[in-house]
């Protein structure tokens, strides 16, 4: 069985902290950059993504998001 999540809001918290949320959220999460802080994520909070197969992608320091992805 494949569930829909609501993505929450990893912005502002450390990487680490949001790896740890994120896993127990049940998300698959990857860490883009080397900043002490998470400065964006994609999908943003909010959105509705498949649980199982879902991923986002978290953004520190100075690195934006600068490509597309489908999730």
């Amino acid at each position: 069985e494949t569930l829909d999540v609501s993505v929450p809001d990893y912005v502002g918290g450390t990487p680490s902290a949001a790896r740890e949320a994120a896993a127990l959220d049940g998300i698959q999460c990857e860490v883009v950059g080397d900043g002490e802080y998470v400065t964006s994520q994609f999908p943003v909070a909010g959105s509705v993504m498949l649980k199982d197969s879902g991923r986002i992608i978290l953004y520190c320091g100075d690195n934006i998001e600068k490509t597309s992805a489908v999730v």
